[in-house]
């Protein structure tokens, strides 16, 4: 699984690992994972023991399976419990990433003009207002356009390239220090601590991502 961790960190995912079902389900818990990937010959609590809880406690978080086994029975007892993906041993990590990548955008992806509201931001994309704790926080036109494109991802961490060609498609002559000067005026506009941001993060070497 550390081949794997390396793949999803490469593309943007912060992961955390446990080495039995009792240590996944206090993580579950204690982290609230955007997804969860359980291999159900975990010692201790198999995962479909995990699966049992995890649904217990929410219909909503994601999780996939992983099995070596790969027989019918898994699969059906594996979605009969709510998993929303299986994966059979072996496979590749490409594979998995995607797997991750799919089931995320099933579960998360929303209509463009469905408002946002977290901690005291609400971003409406229709009126293209953001408010911060009931004060319009007078974004400019980029600004928006930034802040809206990374709430419509919450917990996914963006390069600069990738937030240039996301937010300025249009514009010929990009630097990646656009990207910088508009996150530190986003910041100065929607933190209340603009030095030690609480929702729009910056992912060291990499970009930034915005936490819910």
């Amino acid at each position: 699984m550390e081949v794997v961790g390396r793949y999803l960190e490469r593309a943007g995912y912060r992961i955390s690992f446990a080495g039995d079902g009792h240590e996944a389900i206090a993580r579950v818990v204690a982290e609230e994972p955007d997804l969860v990937i359980l291999d159900i010959m975990l010692p201790g609590l198999n995962g479909l023991q995990v699966l049992r809880h995890i649904r217990k406690r929410s219909k909503a978080t994601p999780v996939i399976l992983l099995s070596a086994k790969g027989e019918p029975n898994d699969r059906v007892a594996g979605l009969r419990l709510g998993a929303d993906d299986y994966v059979s041993k072996p496979f590749g990590p490409v594979e998995l990433v995607a797997r991750v990548q799919a089931v995320l955008r099933r579960i998360h992806d929303r209509p463009l003009d469905a408002p946002v509201k977290c901690a005291g931001i609400a971003i409406d994309p229709v009126g293209r207002t953001v408010t911060v704790h009931g004060r319009d926080a007078h974004l400019t036109r980029r600004e928006f356009d930034l802040l809206s494109f990374l709430a419509s991802h919450p917990g996914r961490a963006f390069s600069k390239s990738q937030l240039l060609e996301s937010v300025w498609p249009c514009e010929l002559h990009r630097a990646s220090s656009t990207v910088h000067v508009h996150m530190r005026r986003l910041r100065m506009k929607i933190e209340e601590n603009p030095a030690r941001p609480a929702r729009l993060k910056t992912v060291w070497g990499f970009g930034y991502r915005f936490e819910s």
